[in-house]
């Protein structure tokens, strides 16, 4: 996943992509130099010939300015998620004051938190006044609903959910972000990203001051992850943060200083977390049937229904199955020929399960060692590279800024094995960051290698195409090249989910139709298989957890025995499903919506034969766009182009 994740939850009231890392932002437009965006005319809103306004100049010229304004504006209400996003300073729309974000912390004040939902109430306002729906051109008409569902999702939060007040996580992992990802982010000079560190921890006793006021109470596994995250902070002040610093230098004795103040208040949050909020944490984690479809249909921009979702999933569960015991038999009768293939159990559901963990589990012990980890990843991006430029899938396969590290320690409780943070929207030159979780020193033997035997050779490769190479970090690439250049912005800082984590999941497919890794290696093909089991069952948890009550045995026995996955990552699901909300059916829903894509335009194709290259290339030049625009921007656009007259 990526930061988007979900993915840095707390980095705006509702994080915009995983940041990916989810989540998934960062300095072109009029900020390329860290300047602050001018104030322009109706006539001078950049990238007007490419806006592609059909209903008059006019109209497109003013959205430009709209949109433009309604990112940069929308991402400064979070420092922390600006400087994430390569947004350095900022004029404040309704102060006029210049603000200098890399050394501002969130405000988790009531004026703050009524700042924000002011801001967001006033968009949808002027969304509906100034542009109606179906008053804009076709791509206009998509970057609006892509704005609209951002507000609609930032007030169900603000309002209803209220995080701020309920969910301590958002809190803690707000100054991990704030700390963190200056040291990661080379935006500016050490010594600059060193002075902004320092004005943030000077900051830091204030903002605990406000989160602490804010908490009114908290469901258990928010506050029990909270106090994990609030040590990995801890961490990033102790360890992460004093090598930006000359030793002996005016810059370390500052940070020295505000230092000490900032380690005081982090302990002070994490004694309110052990022992007031926990005694105060009886809410509840679930969102409820209500609250649940209404941000579902905001999450994916679309009028979706969660309980047609989970009806197709769980039957999918069934055929991935079968699928599975057919890939299963030939290796489970090489492999353990005195087990007779099982013939004498009588339950066939019993035998399925039998004969394909049995041969999952063999497949599993090609793994790398605990402590190898990291360089099985990197040696896995290398082979995936290699493949890519010699296959017809892609033009743009290049991976130049893409830096493999260890997952800082405050975000380990979302990346459990591995994830991508990609280049900031507005400094897209900037290295995109694939995370490695490496095997916590502390985990006994037996835990470590169950985490390994998941994590295997197969999975290891699925799971560097589907972060990096050409999952994420590549539709990143080519996100980052989208025009004009505020629908560039846009589309990554808010681009959908559905789009993002579906792409990842075709890409898997896509590399091992194109003969990725012996192509018809079984082992391949039925890790494969149980890759979409877990997919599957990530859709099945999240509406079912949410809305109809599903217990934590019941989560566990779907994974565990009917998606075959091992304790210890199907205990971190259960966990991951409990923290976010809408996030784990994007892997489904946007699958399947590419999968239909793909199989469309080859019915469409004049020759019957797609040119997959071509194909790949035009969607995701859009941008994360949500998967029904993207739909038509493909099909009707070619029903168009050969409906069109054609000269000799």
């Amino acid at each position: 996943m990526t930061i988007a994740p979900d993915v840095l939850r707390s980095t705006l009231p509702v994080a915009p992509r995983p940041m990916r890392i989810l989540m998934i932002a960062a300095a072109g437009l009029a900020f390329a130099a860290c300047a602050q965006r001018p104030a322009r005319g109706p006539d001078q809103a950049p990238g007007l010939a490419e806006s592609g306004g059909r209903r008059g100049a006019g109209g497109s010229v003013r959205f430009a300015e709209f949109a433009e304004g309604f990112t940069l504006d929308s991402l400064a209400l979070s420092p922390p998620g600006a400087t994430l996003a390569g947004l350095h300073r900022h004029r404040d729309p309704e102060s006029s004051a210049e603000i200098n974000l890399d050394r501002e912390l969130d405000d988790y004040s009531p004026e703050g938190t009524a700042k924000k939902i002011r801001f967001y109430r006033e968009t949808l306002e002027a969304l509906e006044h100034e542009f109606p729906e179906g008053a804009l051109a076709e791509q206009e008409s998509i970057d609006r609903e892509m704005i609209a569902a951002q507000c609609r999702l930032a007030l169900l939060d603000l309002e209803r959910v209220r995080s701020i007040e309920t969910n301590p996580t958002a809190s803690v992992e707000s100054i991990g972000t704030a700390l963190f990802f200056p040291v990661v982010f080379e935006y500016a000079p050490a010594a600059d990203r060193g002075g902004d560190i320092v004005a943030r921890l000077e900051r830091v006793p204030v903002f605990v001051d406000q989160a602490i006021a804010a908490l009114k109470s908290s469901a258990p596994i928010y506050t029990e992850v909270a106090i994990e995250e609030n040590d990995g902070n801890r961490d990033v002040i102790q360890n992460a943060l004093p090598g930006l610093y000359e030793k002996g230098s005016d810059l370390e004795v500052l940070f020295q200083k505000a230092r000490a103040p900032a380690l005081q208040a982090i302990d002070r949050l994490g004694r309110f977390l052990s022992s007031d909020l926990k005694r105060r944490s009886t809410g509840d984690w679930r969102l409820g049937k209500a609250l649940y479809r209404e941000k579902f249909s905001a999450y994916f921009q679309e009028d979706l229904d969660p309980a047609s979702v989970l009806k197709e999933a769980e039957d999918g569960i069934r055929r991935v199955r079968a699928e599975m015991l057919g890939l299963a038999r030939p290796l489970h009768d090489q492999w353990y020929p005195g087990h007779q293939g099982h013939e004498t159990m009588k339950d066939p559901e019993a035998r399925t399960n039998t004969i394909v963990r049995e041969t999952l589990d063999k497949i599993g012990r090609d793994h790398p060692a605990r402590d190898q980890l990291f360089q099985a990843i990197e040696k896995d991006v290398q082979e995936i590279a290699a493949f890519l430029e010699s296959r017809p899938i892609l033009t743009r396969t290049r991976h130049d800024n893409l830096a493999i590290i260890e997952t800082p320690p405050f975000l380990r409780g979302i990346y459990s094995v591995a994830g991508l943070n990609a280049a900031p929207p507005l400094e897209p030159t900037l290295k995109s960051l694939y995370y490695v979780t490496p095997i916590p020193k502390n985990w006994p033997a037996e835990k470590a290698e169950a985490k390994l035997r998941e994590y295997n050779r197969y999975k290891l490769l699925l799971l560097s195409i589907h972060e990096a190479l050409p999952g994420h970090y590549t539709q990143l690439e080519y996100a980052n090249r989208v025009q004009p250049e505020w629908r560039r912005v846009l589309r990554s800082v808010y681009g959908n989910n559905a789009y993002i984590e579906g792409w990842a999941q075709y890409a898997e497919e896509v590399m091992q139709q194109q003969g990725f890794h012996d192509g018809a290696d079984p082992r391949m093909a039925l890790t494969f298989r149980k890759e979409e089991l877990r997919v599957l069952a990530n859709a099945i948890l999240d509406v079912r957890l949410h809305t109809l009550g599903m217990t934590d045995r019941q989560a566990l026995d779907l994974m565990i025995k009917d998606t075959f996955q091992e304790r210890p990552e199907a205990e971190g699901k259960l966990r991951r499903a409990k923290l976010s909300s809408t996030q784990l059916p994007t892997y489904f829903v946007g699958w399947q919506a590419w999968r239909r894509l793909r199989r469309d335009a080859e019915a469409r194709a004049d020759d019957a034969s797609l040119d997959l290259r071509a194909f790949h290339d035009r969607v995701l030049s859009y941008g994360a766009v949500p998967m029904g625009a993207l739909r038509r921007l493909v099909l009707e656009e070619d029903v168009a182009s050969r409906a069109a007259p054609h000269g000799d």
